[in-house]
C-alpha cells in the first residue's frame, strides 16, 4: 500500500506513466519500503512495457493475454478471479498444499505411504482441479481460493505468534462444536507445511 501511495503521489499509476519514470526512481522506491523485493522493479517495468506495446496500456482479461505480458501463473490466476470474476478454478501452491493436508485429494494413489512424503510435483494444478471439481459447487471457486490463499499464507509463514493468532480467531469466531474440528484442520495444514519445503520446480 505504501508503494502505491508513493506512485500515486508521483502520478505514476498507469503503465505509460511508469514507463516514463526517470532513472532508478521505481527501484529506489521499492527498496526503501521493502529491500527484499528489489527484483519486483524489473517485473513491473517489463509488464508496463508489454502493456503499452501490446495492449495500449489496458490490462487484458484472458489468461493467454495476461501470459503475453509475462505475468506469472499465480498473478494471472489472482487477477482472473479477483478482477475479472473468472469462473475458472485457479489452483495455487497454497491450495495444492492445503487440499493434500486436509485429505481433499487421494494422495495415497500417487505412491506416498505417508502424507509428509508426498511429492508436490506429482500433484500438478490440473490434477487437484479435477479432484476439487468432483465435489465443489459451481461458482464456489473464488471463495475457496480466497480462503485457501489467506489460510495458507498465514500458516505457511511459520512465524512466532502465528498459531496464537489463528487460535484466537477460531475462539472468537466459531461455535464450541466447530472449534475442535477447525483446530485439527489447522494442525494438519501446519504439519504438512513444515514437512514440505518450497522447491524451484514446484
Amino acid at each position: 500500500m505504501a508503494i502505491m501511495l508513493d506512485l500515486k503521489e508521483a502520478k505514476a499509476l498507469t503503465p505509460e506513466a511508469i514507463s516514463k519514470l526517470k532513472g532508478d526512481y521505481l527501484r529506489d522506491l521499492i527498496c526503501h519500503i521493502d529491500p527484499e523485493n528489489e527484483g519486483a522493479t524489473g517485473c513491473i517495468e517489463d509488464v508496463s512495457f508489454d502493456l503499452m506495446k501490446k495492449f495500449t496500456g489496458i490490462l487484458p482479461s484472458t489468461n493467454k493475454e495476461l501470459k503475453d505480458i509475462r505475468l506469472t501463473p499465480a498473478v494471472r490466476g489472482i487477477l482472473l478471479l479477483e478482477a475479472f470474476a473468472s469462473p475458472e478454478l485457479f489452483v495455487s501452491m497454497h491450495m495444492r498444499k492445503i487440499v493434500i493436508a486436509l485429505d481433499m485429494v487421494d494422495w495415497e494413489e500417487h505412491g506416498a505411504k505417508k502424507k509428509s512424503k508426498v511429492e508436490m510435483k506429482t500433484f500438478p494444478p490440473e490434477l487437484v482441479k479435477k479432484s476439487l471439481r468432483m465435489w465443489l459447487q459451481k461458482g464456489e471457486g473464488v471463495k475457496l481460493h480466497q480462503l485457501m490463499v489467506q489460510l495458507g499464507t498465514l500458516l505457511g509463514q511459520d512465524k512466532r505468534g502465528t498459531w496464537g493468532k489463528v487460535k484466537g480467531c477460531i475462539d472468537q469466531s466459531f461455535a464450541l462444536h466447530e472449534k475442535e474440528e477447525l483446530f485439527k484442520m489447522c494442525n494438519s495444514i501446519t504439519t504438512f507445511y513444515k514437512a514440505k519445503k518450497p522447491k524451484k520446480d514446484e
